[in-house]
């Protein structure tokens, strides 16, 4: 077997044209696309993906693929050093993945190959309820006996649009449909300002149906009386990506006899009736939601069920036992439409043996002091002093005690110490923590927090002093003492410590190249559990028994490969590390060649355990010189090593 001495700079001298080293990096302007609460909108409205390399005159070929299919690749783009990724795009391939891979590939005559990848990930909010809301839902305006309105002072409401408990008015837009009246839409007001007689029948509904709320085309559609003394404009609020809110403002005309001496005036229309409607439900509590309900006819109450507690309303007071509370509800009948609209209910009464009984919607406390004895407590989701998930506040064991979170990630006060469990503490870019010392490696104690665009720590004191610039972590000279057991670090298992591998490696039937090649080294239901992180080594050769140039000249010749180290966590495969070389094995004609290979890769188990270690062939290829696939692989092929993995769960 001859000796190969310096083989790299022995071709590299020889060889015209020379290969030139190459280097690729894919920049994005964003991380990540985000769907914002309630909306279908993505943000931002695109993300561009730059390649930074030191290529010459390159072909660029870009390809995509899913998180959660990482391993297939599909071709998009131009030959371009970029690329624009839209929201409507990304949204159209993201599927049901949590994150999309980009990838380009830089190639150029006599320059190796370069491959830059980046993940932009998706991000969804949690979606919050929209409620629109009428300073005023109803007016009366004066009018002459003959119903000609003399004054609309009044005649105007303004709109107010929620997202949750937050005031989203700025970012609606509003349209409107009037019969017999008409007005203007201005700075998020409804005014009124004339009577214009139009029918109900004269009016096209098609705009204002389109998006509109569920239950509401009835309302839109209902016709009023001839008489021509209601009016009313449906008002809707819309913003793109959420549902499409509805209000009716409606606006009677209430008519006065001439005045003077002469005969008696006509008779004013009949005013809108008061209504109560009871119910009787057990506890104390309703759902506040809807605001309000409109029913047909007068003898009409609010369906059963409507506020949620499967109550039935009549118009007669229920009688009651201890544990139940009796509801109310304010009906305003219209004797000209036939329509009762009620309002929210209420708590009317209730009777409980004692005051304990009561469960209620306290609505807003701003003053007072809530005082408990050794009895009582608040809490929400923990069932007891940090037990379940959620919050308890009050006395057990003896003291008063309070926790926060859950068991195992939480915050909890146990009456003597505050205790942090699990969970993580982030300070931003103003919060820090320190004790003795004032600031960075200033002073006597230890400091932890964000300092000259960094995060910092610092402990001890002088030349006695660890520390972190953001950069470089110091280590003093002096007074270092004891030892770090591997129980301090937390759980360490090694669930294969040396796998040896002996493999034969399978050519094309050019003997030029070797198949794609997976060689698992180790399965199993929890090789590392999620939560925990591992490193995992291979350390071994491929060996050729001999490369032979296409024409049987002495001509020198170049490996290009790739090997690398997957794991398979919670059913998805994922690269932890590889080995990339096109430029570095250079062998002569008829000699036997072992190729060297040392992979090492860290991996956190965040989505799931890990269930399977693989080693990689992906490519192998023996090409002369030029770059041309003229090299053979006369002899056999086989990779030989050993493996090894090691995880840690703090």
């Amino acid at each position: 077997m001859a000796t190969v001495v310096h083989a790299r700079e022995v071709a590299l001298q020889s060889t015209s044209p020379r290969v030139y080293i190459s280097e690729a990096i894919l920049t994005a302007t964003a991380g990540s696309f985000n769907k914002p609460a309630s909306s279908t909108v993505l943000t931002p409205d695109d993300i561009t993906l730059t390649v930074i390399h030191t290529f010459t005159s390159p072909t660029f070929t870009w390809h995509y693929a899913l998180g959660n299919t990482p391993n297939t690749w599909v071709s998009f783009g131009s030959d371009t050093d970029e690329q624009t990724i839209t929201k409507e795009t990304f949204a159209g391939y993201i599927d049901t993945s949590s994150f999309v891979i980009y990838r380009c590939t830089v190639t150029q005559s006599e320059y190796v190959d370069a491959i830059a990848t980046v993940n932009i990930l998706y991000s969804v909010a949690a979606a919050e309820s929209v409620s629109f809301v009428l300073s005023n839902e109803a007016q009366v305006v004066p009018a002459t006996v003959d119903g000609i309105v003399t004054d609309f002072t009044g005649a105007e409401s303004a709109l107010t649009v929620y997202l949750g408990v937050v005031d989203d008015t700025v970012n609606w837009e509003f349209t409107a449909s009037w019969v017999n009246i008409s007005g203007t839409i201005l700075d998020e007001v409804v005014t009124v300002n004339a009577w214009t007689g139009t029918s109900s029948a004269d009016l096209n509904f098609t705009d204002v149906l389109e998006n509109t709320p569920a239950g509401f085309a009835e309302l839109i559609l209902r016709p009023f009386p001839s008489d021509n003394d209601i009016g009313y404009v449906d008002i809707i609020a819309f913003r793109t990506g959420y549902q499409s809110q509805l209000k009716r403002f409606v606006v009677t005309k209430v008519r006065k006899g001439d005045s003077g001496v002469g005969e008696d005036g006509d008779k004013g229309d009949t005013g809108d009736s008061h209504i109560l409607a009871y119910a009787k439900v057990t506890g104390a509590s309703l759902s506040p939601t809807p605001t309000s309900i409109t029913t047909a006819g007068y003898s009409s109450n609010p369906p059963t069920n409507t506020w949620g507690g499967s109550e039935v309303w009549t118009r007669l007071v229920p009688s009651f036992t201890a544990g139940e509370s009796v509801f109310q509800s304010d009906g305003l009948y219209n004797v000209l439409t036939d329509l009762i609209t009620w309002g929210a209910p209420y708590l009317s009464s209730l009777k409980v043996g004692a005051l304990s009984a009561i469960t209620a919607n306290l609505g807003t406390i701003t003053a007072g002091n809530i005082t408990l004895d050794s009895s009582g407590f608040i809490r929400a989701g923990q069932t007891a002093w940090n037990t379940g998930t959620g919050f308890w506040l009050g006395y057990t064991g003896g003291t008063y005690k309070f926790s926060l979170g859950s068991s195992t990630a939480g915050l909890n006060w146990d009456g003597t110490s505050l205790n942090i469990t699990g969970g993580a503490i982030d300070m931003g870019t103003t919060g820090k923590i320190r004790g003795g010392q004032t600031q960075y490696a200033t002073g006597s104690g230890f400091f932890l927090g964000y300092e000259a665009g960094v995060y910092k720590f610092s402990v001890g004191s002088g030349s006695d002093m660890l520390k972190w610039d953001g950069t470089t972590l110091t280590v003093p000279a002096s007074n270092i003492t004891g030892q770090i057991q591997p129980s301090q670090l937390g759980s360490i298992t090694a669930p294969f410590v040396s796998v040896n591998i002996n493999q034969a490696l399978t050519k094309n039937s050019g003997n030029t190249r070797l198949s794609p090649t997976i060689i698992t080294l180790a399965t199993g239901a929890t090789l590392a559990t999620q939560g925990s992180t591992s490193t995992i080594t291979f350390s071994g050769h491929v060996y050729i028994d001999r490369v032979s140039h296409w024409s049987g000249a002495n001509d020198a010749m170049v490996l290009f490969h790739r090997i690398s180290l997957w794991i398979n966590e919670n059913g998805s495969d994922i690269q932890i590390a590889y080995r990339q070389d096109t430029r570095t094995h250079w062998v002569q004609d008829g000699m036997y060649v072992h190729l060297q290979v040392n992979l090492t890769g860290i991996h956190k188990a965040v989505y799931g355990n890990v269930t399977s270690v693989s080693l990689r062939i992906e490519f192998f290829e023996c090409r002369d010189v030029h770059n041309n696939l003229r090299g053979m692989m006369t002899g056999n092929v086989s990779i030989v090593g050993s493996a090894s993995m090691v995880t840690i769960t703090l």
